[in-house]
């Protein structure tokens, strides 16, 4: 009968109280905001889509040296003695250039194939990492559930053994049994 009481008092405070709707700061959330979550918020989407925009910008950058550059400057100047008008001359510069590639054996175009290829395997890459999270948040929702299922067998035991102890009590009470037996039931 010891056993029994102790064994119920362990299980009363060893196993947390508060599971559930019993908290009204504690939102339940389905399994599509789980993922949700999950897939907004995770940091290798983050990265996978950083290196996305990043490769997106490397081939951007290779089209664009084959396009036509212009650059311009201008500059201006202040010569003599700042102590007399007369002595100040003024001068000024400004230069127009324009350049295009007319040839490079064709390295601009592998450069954008190799880029292309590139961003293939990151998108890729991306689409399994996504994979794997909506797994694994799948994984932690359901194993979520079966703890919550395995709590309330546990709940429903610990009200057996209860009521077990409680008929146990009442027969040693009335004397239909001796202490020995009803500790060995």
């Amino acid at each position: 009968m010891k056993k029994i009481i102790l064994a119920l008092l362990i299980i009363n405070f060893a196993v947390p109280v508060s599971f559930g709707n019993e908290s009204k700061d504690i939102q339940a959330l389905s399994l599509q905001e789980c993922l949700t979550v999950a897939l907004t918020n995770h940091p290798s989407l983050k990265k996978s889509q950083g290196a996305i925009k990043a490769a997106e910008a490397s081939i951007n950058q290779t089209k664009a040296s084959n396009k036509i550059k212009v650059n311009a400057t201008a500059r201006t100047g202040l010569n003599g003695d700042y102590q007399f008008w007369d002595d100040r001359s003024y001068s000024g510069s400004l230069s127009l250039t324009i350049s295009k590639i007319l040839y490079d054996t064709n390295v601009n175009k592998l450069n954008i194939e190799i880029g292309n290829e590139n961003l293939f395997g990151i998108q890729e890459s991306e689409r399994q990492t996504r994979l794997n999270v909506a797994a694994n948040a799948k994984k932690a929702y359901y194993d979520l559930v079966l703890k919550i299922l395995a709590r309330d067998v546990e709940k429903e035991k610990l009200k057996n053994l209860e009521q077990h102890l409680i008929t146990a009590r009442g027969i040693y009470d009335v004397g239909n049994s001796s202490y020995i037996d009803v500790t060995k039931a």
